[in-house]
């Protein structure tokens, strides 16, 4: 996984650890958000071309998980948690 420090600092997530959403926000527009799971294995993928973002979790089991956005053409990476 590909981690870019200065585009990390332009994306917010809010409400995680997490019971069922996960917001996302930067000053960007994100062009496409995955949630890959500790195997690697991608289990959403979304494309919200948007700046803000509410990730629907509902469908995952409690852990950790990476969140992997598509920012301006940079990957970001981030740790997650659903409760």
């Amino acid at each position: 996984l590909h981690l870019s420090i200065r585009r990390q600092r332009q994306m917010c997530i809010r409400d995680s650890p997490s019971t069922g959403h996960l917001t996302i926000n930067s000053k960007e527009t994100i062009d496409s958000v995955e949630v890959i799971n500790l195997l690697g294995q991608q289990l959403i993928k979304q494309k919200p071309n948007s700046q803000d973002y509410t990730l629907d979790l509902t469908t995952l089991s409690a852990g950790q998980y990476f969140l992997r956005a598509q920012i301006d053409g940079k990957t970001v990476v981030k740790s997650i948690l659903k409760e």
